[in-house]
C-alpha cells in the first residue's frame, strides 16, 4: 500500500487538476461578457450612425424650409421696395433684403455640407452593416462552441472533485488535519515534490532525516515554506534495444 508521500503527490495532482478547470469555467462567463461587449458595441456603432443621419436629414429639412421663408421674405421686401418713395424706407428695405440674402447664402451653404455628410455616412452604412454582421456571427459561434466546453468541462471537474474526495478519505486519520490546514491555506499550491534533498516551491534543502523520511514514504512538511512534500514521479527506465525491436 502507498504511504502517505505517494498519496500526496496524487491528492496534489487532483488539486491542481479540479483548480485549473475551475479556472476554465470560471473564464467562460468572462469571454461571453467580452463577446456580448463587442457585440454590443458593433450594433452601437450602427445606431449611432443611422441616429446620425437621421439627425443631419431633420436638421436639412428645417434650414430647407427656412431657406424657403428667407427667399419668400425677401420677395416680399423687393415688392415693398417698388412702392416706398421715403429714402428712410427705401434704405431700411434695401438692408433687410441683403441681411436676407446673406442668411440665405449661409443656409444654402450648410444644407450642401450637411447633404454632402449625408451621404458620406450613408456611404458607411453597408460597411458597418457588414461588420456588425461578422460580430454576430463570431458571437453565434462562439456559444455554439463554448456550450459544448462548458459541459465537458462540467463533467470533467464533477469527476475530478469526484476523484479528489475518493483519494482525501484516504488520508490518515492523524494527518488529517495538517492537511486541511495547508489545502485552506495554500490551496492547490500546498504540497510540492522535492527533487533530491530540495523542496521544488521554495528552493530550500531539506535535513538529512527529512529526505530519509520522505524516501520511506512518510509523512514530511517544508520547514521553509510549509507546503507538504511528496517524491517526485518514478521515472520509468528506458527500454533496451531488444524491446525496441
Amino acid at each position: 500500500m502507498a504511504g502517505p508521500a505517494t498519496l500526496f503527490r496524487e491528492l496534489h495532482r487532483l488539486l491542481r487538476y479540479v483548480r485549473d478547470l475551475q479556472d476554465n469555467l470560471d473564464r467562460i462567463p468572462r469571454l461571453r461578457k467580452a463577446h456580448q461587449a463587442r457585440l454590443a458595441t458593433a450594433e452601437k456603432a450602427l445606431r449611432d450612425e443611422q441616429e446620425a443621419i437621421r439627425r443631419l436629414k431633420v436638421t436639412t429639412n428645417d434650414k430647407e424650409k427656412l431657406l424657403k421663408a428667407k427667399g419668400e421674405q425677401i420677395a416680399r421686401y423687393e415688392q415693398q421696395y417698388n412702392t416706398v418713395t421715403s429714402k428712410r424706407e427705401s434704405d431700411a428695405l434695401k438692408l433687410e433684403i441683403a441681411h436676407n440674402r446673406d442668411a440665405s447664402i449661409k443656409l444654402e451653404e450648410e444644407i450642401l455640407n450637411a447633404m454632402m455628410e449625408i451621404d458620406e455616412r450613408t456611404a458607411k452604412i453597408p460597411d458597418i452593416e457588414k461588420a456588425l454582421a461578422q460580430v454576430r456571427d463570431d458571437v453565434a459561434r462562439f456559444e455554439n462552441d463554448v456550450g459544448r466546453r462548458e459541459a465537458d468541462l462540467k463533467a470533467q471537474f464533477a469527476t475530478g472533485q469526484a476523484d479528489l474526495k475518493n483519494v482525501e478519505s484516504q488520508v490518515p486519520a492523524d494527518l488529517r488535519p495538517q492537511y486541511e490546514r495547508t489545502k485552506s491555506s495554500l490551496g492547490a499550491d500546498g504540497m510540492a515534490a522535492a527533487r533530491g534533498r530540495i523542496c521544488t516551491a521554495c528552493n530550500t534543502e531539506m535535513i538529512p532525516n527529512m529526505e530519509m523520511l520522505l524516501r520511506a514514504d512518510l509523512f514530511v512538511v517544508c520547514k521553509s515554506c510549509g507546503r507538504i512534500l511528496y517524491p517526485p514521479e518514478p521515472t520509468r527506465p528506458a527500454l533496451s534495444e531488444e524491446e525496441t525491436d
